[in-house]
């Protein structure tokens, strides 16, 4: 999940060379992978040039913007408990934004944790978007974190342009005006 915020700001800087193992370090040790515990002798300084892409990244205002438009989807990717507010284990408010579509994160993760394939990503997020573009679908969960896999996932299966809501529901949740829905 950290590998996947990482991924997500460093293209949010512009930065699009950016790669994430597939399982994690574990995973690299479990397939008894080349490691090297020698630090480079010398540091090579970079010619890196960002470009900061904002359109990547929603607030709260953005949200309720597009929340009722039906050319965008606003997903929640929390567990289900959650977005129903059968259960709230983290935040002190249940429930989720109203207009939002629940789509797990762990459903397009393996039983091992790692993602599936891109045939297997497509369907399902083709038939979840519908006519709904990548670049026109929001993805929030509690504070960020996981809702990255989505958009990793997204980008694995050739589905590119989803954004963000950054704060999330621990954001949404602060304003007493927002609408909350539980059912």
């Amino acid at each position: 999940m950290a590998a996947g915020r990482l991924w997500w700001l460093l293209r949010v800087c512009g930065h699009e060379n950016v790669s994430i193992l597939n399982g994690g370090f574990p995973k690299w040790l479990l397939e008894d992978r080349v490691l090297d515990a020698e630090a480079p002798a010398a540091r090579i300084p970079s010619t890196t040039e960002f470009a900061y892409h904002p359109e990547l990244i929603f607030d709260a205002q953005g949200v309720e913007r597009i929340r009722k438009n039906p050319d965008w989807l606003l997903v929640d990717s929390r567990a289900e408990n959650r977005y129903y507010a059968d259960q709230e284990v983290i935040d002190i408010t249940a429930g989720h934004i109203p207009g939002a579509r629940h789509l797990a994160y762990g459903s397009i993760l393996n039983p091992d944790g790692t993602y599936k394939n891109p045939e297997e990503l497509r369907s399902v997020y083709q038939p979840f978007l519908g006519r709904i573009s990548p670049e026109c679908t929001v993805f929030y969960c509690g504070s960020g974190i996981t809702s990255v896999i989505h958009l990793v996932a997204m980008e694995h299966a050739g589905l590119s342009g989803g954004r963000l809501y950054a704060g999330s529901w621990s954001d949404w949740i602060r304003n007493p005006n927002h609408e909350i829905a539980a059912k």
